[in-house]
């Protein structure tokens, strides 16, 4: 009796063990698992890989996030610099932008590019050059696929209008790229524009909106150096503040006095940064 049973129990354990040997070899052969890379990465960012995802702009933005968020991850701490600046792009794709990255690749100093639907659309190879930007280790946000002032800002559903543009931003600029993003700008800023339900809905569409605090008006200010000296002053007037979040185009002479601009601030102990979650905007630049 006891030989039986002996044997019995011997049979139900090899039996669950091949049944779930077969589930691994299963999972690992179509790669379906969800790892973290347990490498340090800068303030904390970990890499999530995820595998068998739908073709190219086919995946899901939401099923992906979500699966994103179902990782836990410890963070790394990793020391603030004293003094960070963030450069950020605003309006493009433009005829500009490789000569921006160009540029930023001599001083090796990452960047923000605030992307325009509507010129993504009307741009010829702006797949190409998009990936472009994100390869060579600078971030892209939403800026809006219209840029329209009176969409946005005057009329009565402007609020869901606003919200609506930046996902549709988002969708465009996931389906060419991969890249996820909530991070947006907004066109002409938020500051004097927002009204309660723009703060309410970009918050429940979960729509991370930053205005800047250095601004030298370079869209008007076509003299390189009236735009250079503007951003020194106004470094100088905050007293050379732990953050600075400067705002700037995509133009031929931002593109000229950007050097400048760069050799300045790293004269004054500025580290550049771009965007990652766990290495946050000190100030919001919201209201």
């Amino acid at each position: 009796m006891k030989k039986k049973q002996f044997s019995k129990n011997l049979f139900l354990k090899i039996t669950l063990f091949s049944i779930v040997a077969f589930l691994l070899l299963f999972l690992s052969g179509n790669e379906w698992f969800i790892y973290v890379d347990s490498a340090p990465r800068e303030a904390g960012i970990e890499e999530v890989l995820v595998d068998d995802l739908a073709d190219e702009g086919e995946a899901d933005a939401d099923y992906y996030e979500e699966l994103v968020e179902a990782v836990e991850v410890d963070e790394v701490y990793v020391p603030r610099p004293e003094r960070v600046a963030f450069l950020t792009f605003d309006d493009g794709p433009s005829r500009y932008t490789l000569d921006f990255l160009v540029v930023l690749a001599e001083f090796e100093v990452p960047a923000t590019f605030f992307k325009i639907g509507q010129h993504i659309e009307h741009m010829s190879g702006s797949r190409e050059l998009l990936n472009q930007v994100l390869a060579a280790g600078h971030y892209i946000g939403l800026h809006s696929m219209r840029h329209d002032m009176a969409t946005l800002y005057q009329e009565p559903e402007s609020a869901a209008y606003f919200v609506n543009e930046m996902l549709e931003n988002q969708a465009l600029v996931y389906y060419l790229t991969g890249h996820h993003t909530s991070l947006c700008r907004p066109p002409f800023g938020s500051m004097g524009n927002f009204t309660e339900d723009h703060y309410l809905t970009v918050e429940l569409a979960n729509i991370n909106c930053i205005n800047w605090n250095v601004d030298p008006s370079d869209w008007q200010n076509r003299d390189p150096q009236v735009v250079y000296q503007s951003i020194r002053d106004r470094v100088y007037r905050l007293n050379f503040p732990g953050e600075l979040m400067i705002v700037l185009h995509e133009t031929s002479w931002t593109l000229e006095v950007l050097p400048d601009i760069i050799t300045f601030l790293l004269e004054h102990d500025y580290v550049f940064k771009i965007y990652t979650p766990g290495f946050e905007f000190r100030y919001t630049y919201y209201r």
